[in-house]
């Protein structure tokens, strides 16, 4: 079972007005394979590494508290190096929240729990439409846990408005007919942290309306960095509560807000 930012079983979903049909699907139907390292994490069979749980993505949590994630592929306008810092990020709060200890690994030297790509639809069938932003699949073997980004989307770690002037002096886009035109793009911290650090722990979405501006796991995109407390209390019951300081949270925090 597979979590995804953004078209709910391919049809937008009681037609919110102010998220514009962009929100994340669940789906069996996905026929997805990756080329993985033959030099498999010991502990990724199904029976190992996850064990049942009724409130999950896909039925399962993951049994091992320490969880490794890699990302085989780029995104043309963001370097490797910011990626991987913004994807480590985004695992942050989980492992705040939570007992998981969630690191990366070396995609060069062997296989992961979590899998990352950015695909466009070239690459991937499946990204058929731009309001398909990402998906990820819930705990698990084989697929389990991978989360795949729309790379046909623009995404940027910035926070003001993007004017179609600036677009195109960035390479962008190629033209432009109204200067005043705002650029759409997307928080990817944000959609990592949904996917990753919620549908790939087996996070499924909360559904509740009055949740919209609050929790990461709502299922349309609202570009929020940190969990809502319908998260919090949602992750923890499936791993436990960590023991960390107020102050120690805090600071976690304020680094996620600010990346």
């Amino acid at each position: 079972m597979m979590g995804y930012h953004y078209m709910m079983y391919g049809l937008c979903r009681f037609g919110d007005n102010n998220m514009n049909c962009e929100l994340c699907t669940h789906t069996t139907d996905k026929k997805y394979q990756i080329t993985t390292s033959s030099d498999r994490l010991p502990s990724l069979s199904i029976d190992e590494a996850t064990i049942p749980h009724s409130n999950t993505l896909g039925g399962r949590i993951w049994k091992t508290k320490t969880i490794y994630w890699k990302r085989e592929s780029s995104y043309h306008w963001i370097d490797d190096k910011t990626m991987d810092r913004m994807i480590s990020a985004a695992f942050l709060e989980s492992s705040m929240q939570t007992p998981l200890k969630i690191e990366q690994r070396n995609r060069k030297m062997s296989d992961a729990h979590i899998v990352i790509n950015w695909l466009g639809k070239k690459d991937e069938p499946y990204f058929t439409s731009p309001s398909t932003l990402a998906f990820g699949y819930g705990p698990g073997s084989g697929m389990g846990g991978n989360v795949t980004m729309n790379a046909d989307n623009l995404w940027l770690l910035r926070k003001t408005p993007l004017l179609a002037p600036e677009a195109k002096v960035l390479g962008y886009i190629e033209n432009y007919s109204n200067a005043s035109n705002e650029i759409r793009y997307y928080d990817p911290l944000h959609t990592m942290k949904h996917e990753g650090g919620g549908h790939a722990l087996g996070l499924k979405h909360i559904e509740t309306l009055s949740e919209a501006k609050t929790a990461i796991m709502y299922p349309f995109y609202n570009g929020l960095r940190k969990f809502g407390q319908a998260d919090v209390n949602y992750i923890t019951s499936l791993y436990g509560k960590a023991s960390v300081s107020e102050i120690i949270k805090k600071s976690i925090l304020a680094k996620i807000q600010g990346f």
